[in-house]
């Protein structure tokens, strides 16, 4: 009976076989292959977060700037056009969370009202001077018109 006890047991050990070499590496080669591919598209994945990041940083400079030409009135210093031109360009940097941008504010007197100050135009362009990445280190651009409270034609 002990005899009959052992090879049953022995045929259990027989039968038991474990991964051939080659289907360990078929195995491990599948699992580099997607690996790699994770790999590459969190790579990827970091790079278009860290852009968006840039270009929601050079938004919020385009809007402080925006809101301080908003705030100012339409003969101040800020919005002034030489005498003879029909529009001014300044150019200046400003920092916003630890980066440097370089912020251009043309303004622009409306053909509409040549000779008044009664109407303008203001374009700003916020370009951060970090470029990487090159697609987050494109210009924001924001436009917006500014007049005088005078009364029109219709008034008289």
């Amino acid at each position: 009976m002990q005899d009959g006890l052992r090879i049953a047991v022995r045929s259990n050990h027989n039968s038991e076989r474990g991964f051939t070499l080659l289907e360990v590496t078929i195995a491990f080669t599948l699992m580099m292959i997607v690996g790699l591919a994770a790999t590459a598209l969190f790579l990827y994945a970091n790079n278009y977060n860290s852009g968006a990041g840039e270009r929601a940083l050079s938004i919020a400079v385009a809007k402080q700037q925006l809101e301080q030409v908003r705030n100012v009135s339409l003969t101040d210093a800020l919005l002034t056009i030489p005498s003879g031109s029909t529009s001014t360009t300044a150019t200046s940097t400003v920092s916003n969370g630890g980066k440097s941008y370089t912020v251009t504010r043309t303004v622009e007197l409306l053909a509409a009202c040549t000779g008044c100050d009664a109407a303008k135009k203001i374009t700003i362009t916020v370009t951060p001077q970090d470029k990487t990445p090159i697609w987050g280190a494109s210009p924001v651009t924001v436009v917006t018109l500014r007049s005088a409270i005078t009364p029109g034609p219709y008034m008289k």
